[in-house]
């Protein structure tokens, strides 16, 4: 049996997502006039239209438990902005519907890709093990989790709406930084994801005739190391096991 586990993520209803924040929130509502639905956040003292489609919008409540003072986020992506309406609408809040009255911020990019034609999402999770010395035939290592890799292989197809929604997510600025990207394997089990950075290049071949590309792999590495693969911690990938990864994996 191999101690080096790499499977491809079986279909559900949740596509893999990638969250970058921004350097800086581009929008904040004012206080107080702030109104949300299931679909929607809208803001009476109006909205701005720098914000675009693709965008991530947060807001923030604060919450007291115990005597302690947490931050509660909750976060959803930007599908329709209705400027005469002072909204914008969205793909569904992940945290639950925020309560009104308090303030939104549009601060990062959120980016669903679509499922890959061969081989899907295939992750691996390669032991990070240290051998201190062998003495006697006997090796005497330390283990430190698990390193994260992520491979998407978009290479038979990636179409236009694809590359322009990953515009903003793999953006990188010349002058360095260590800007940070999400990753949710499934997006409706945001509770498991990654702090990554894309470590393989970008190669695009320009199919003839065809308006898309072929040739792209899309490689993440994980930032932090990982203490166990959650398809080992919640019951692997047989039938209706998982459920905190999915269902019927």
């Amino acid at each position: 049996m191999s101690a080096n586990p790499s499977r491809a993520v079986a279909s559900g209803v949740g596509k893999p997502r990638l969250i970058k924040d921004m350097p800086a929130a581009l929008w904040t509502s004012a206080a107080g006039t702030t109104t949300f639905g299931a679909d929607y956040v809208q803001d009476t003292g109006g909205i701005s239209t720098n914000v675009l489609l693709g965008m991530r919008i947060t807001a923030t409540l604060r919450v007291n438990t115990g005597g302690q003072d947490f931050d509660y986020v909750m976060y959803a992506k930007v599908t329709e902005v209705d400027v005469p309406g002072n909204r914008y609408y969205v793909d569904g809040w992940i945290g639950g519907t925020p309560t009104n009255g308090i303030a939104a911020v549009a601060d990062g990019w959120i980016a669903d890709l679509p499922r890959t034609l061969r081989g899907g999402l295939r992750e691996t999770f390669t032991p990070i093990v240290n051998v201190l010395k062998v003495y006697r035939n006997r090796k005497y290592v330390k283990a430190y989790g698990y390193d994260y890799i992520a491979i998407f292989d978009y290479g038979q197809k990636a179409d236009p709406d694809m590359l322009f929604d990953l515009r903003w997510i793999l953006q990188q600025t010349l002058e360095g930084s260590d800007e940070a990207i999400t990753l949710i394997p499934r997006s409706d089990v945001p509770g498991i994801n990654y702090e990554v950075y894309l470590e393989d290049d970008l190669t695009f071949i320009l199919h003839e005739s065809q308006d898309f590309h072929k040739g792209l792999t899309l490689g993440f590495r994980g930032k932090a190391a990982v203490a166990v693969p959650p398809q080992l911690l919640y019951g692997g990938y047989g039938t209706s096991h998982g459920t905190q990864y999915g269902i019927c994996l």
